[in-house]
């Protein structure tokens, strides 16, 4: 059986914990103009969050990958650049 563990003071929280998913993917009818507010807000919580790195890289592990939203305060387009970054730094 497995064992369950309790969340303590010292463990790291996620700073998104709390807010809705929608700061983070947004909807379908969004303007560019909205879109981009939300997803700077969005960039800046992860910013400040300590489970930052981690989420990016269990993200860019992910096969495939989100395509939409704000994962570890990159965008998708960003999370593709820097998965080909990754490749490419990988191939020297």
């Amino acid at each position: 059986m497995a064992r369950r563990t309790t969340q303590t003071a010292a463990q790291p929280q996620p700073a998104c914990r709390g807010y809705s998913w929608s700061l983070f993917y947004g909807s379908d009818d969004e303007s560019k103009d909205r879109a981009a507010a939300r997803e700077a807000t969005a960039k800046r919580l992860c910013a400040r969050c300590p489970m930052r790195q981690a989420c990016l890289d269990e993200e860019l592990a992910r096969k495939p990958f989100d395509q939409h939203g704000v994962r570890g305060a990159m965008t998708a387009d960003e999370r593709r650049a820097e998965i080909a970054r990754r490749a490419v730094a990988n191939q020297t």
